[in-house]
């Protein structure tokens, strides 16, 4: 949907808002962390003695509309997070919601263990 020649200034900064989202979260635990990435984030959770887990979040779209995916780890299918105009509030509020949900499933998982 979106290609590096398509990326506006509104795009721009839905990606900050995704990337300020992972930032606001990671400081919640000292296990989540967070590196930027072509287009969007990932998150990284670690817990000792547990493997890493990943999450992925990622913006595409035009000046227009944007298009907010989320991956949980490598291979699985990607959830749809948001589509709409390109408002960072929106969106930002959209990838706050989809970190929750991930890193309390995360939480819940070791839970398990």
């Amino acid at each position: 949907m979106s290609t590096p020649k398509d990326r506006s200034e509104a795009w721009e900064r839905c990606v900050e808002a995704v990337r300020e989202a992972a930032d606001i979260a990671s400081t919640f635990d000292g296990r989540l962390s967070h590196e930027p990435m072509d287009g969007g984030v990932r998150l990284v959770f670690s817990h000792p003695g547990q493997a890493k887990r990943s999450f992925t979040i990622a913006v595409s779209g035009h000046e227009h509309q944007v298009r907010i995916d989320a991956r949980a780890e490598e291979g699985e299918a990607k959830v749809f997070v948001y589509e709409g105009p390109p408002k960072p509030a929106a969106v930002m509020q959209a990838a706050m919601q989809a970190i929750g949900r991930w890193y309390g499933a995360e939480v819940r998982r070791l839970g398990n263990v």
